[in-house]
């Protein structure tokens, strides 16, 4: 009876390992890949969207729609889009940008 227990608790103590392992690596390529421009800042009362920053998606796409993004105040602010993968299953994306004031 004892030797059934350690048997089981190792078995689903690998199972959960392998979720995490998977989830980290991805090695199926589930998660989509978002690539940001090189320049995360905006001019103090500059027009931009939440999506005018993200170049491409690899293994997925946006599905947010399009926002304008305060830039009334200075400082940094957050940033969330939501991404499909090519399975169909959405992930929030989060990133920062920083609002500078404007130079002249």
């Amino acid at each position: 009876m004892r030797k059934k227990v350690i048997i089981i608790s190792t078995i689903i103590l690998l199972l959960i390992m392998l979720y995490f392992v998977i989830q980290m690596f991805d090695p199926f390529h589930t998660l989509p890949i978002v690539e940001l421009t090189d320049n995360l800042t905006a001019e103090q009362n500059e027009k931009v969207t939440n999506i005018s920053y993200i170049e491409d998606v690899r293994h997925g796409k946006v599905i947010s729609k399009e926002e304008n993004i305060d830039t009334t105040t200075l400082g940094k602010k957050k940033i969330k889009i939501e991404i499909e993968n090519n399975y169909g299953k959405k992930r929030e994306y989060i990133f920062y940008i920083d609002v500078k004031e404007v130079e002249e």
